[in-house]
């Protein structure tokens, strides 16, 4: 897992495929962008979503794509693991390339500019608050391995 700012996106430029998701990211404007998901080329797409977050959500994981997912506007709490922990599948989706977990997470919280990527080897649980819910804008870059 990386947590970062867009602002230094050039600290990752020799990651390939995610630095070209990280420019993407640092690159568009999002804030009137539709909701929705999009492609951008054969190995790579992005999701707009908009949500108020909540107390608790599913762990997931994925074994193709990492996530880049980047908060336009609000905050929330990505709660993560490795994938090494002690968990258990409670359901999986291998078409969809995602797995859901029971296990215990660490929470990180994530504000407006601020980035994570996911590798495949991170369990993670978005969109969640500690507190009050919050009214969140994120974009999700899926790039596959």
């Amino acid at each position: 897992m990386i947590l970062d700012s867009l602002k230094h996106i050039d600290n990752y430029s020799g990651l390939g495929r995610i630095y070209d998701g990280l420019r993407f990211l640092a690159e568009t404007d999002f804030v009137n962008h539709p909701v929705g998901r999009f492609d951008l080329a054969d190995d790579m797409y992005y999701m707009v979503q908009e949500y108020a977050t909540k107390p608790d959500n599913k762990t997931e994981a994925h074994e193709k794509y990492v996530d880049i997912q980047c908060i336009i506007s609000g905050s929330e709490v990505i709660a993560v693991a490795p994938i090494d922990c002690e968990k258990t599948v409670t359901e999986a989706f291998p078409e969809r390339d995602v797995w859901f977990y029971d296990c215990a997470t660490q929470p990180v919280t994530v504000g407006p500019g601020m980035y994570m990527i996911l590798w495949p080897n991170d369990l993670h649980k978005p969109g969640l608050t500690l507190g009050k819910p919050v009214e969140c804008r994120k974009v999700v870059v899926k790039v596959r391995l």
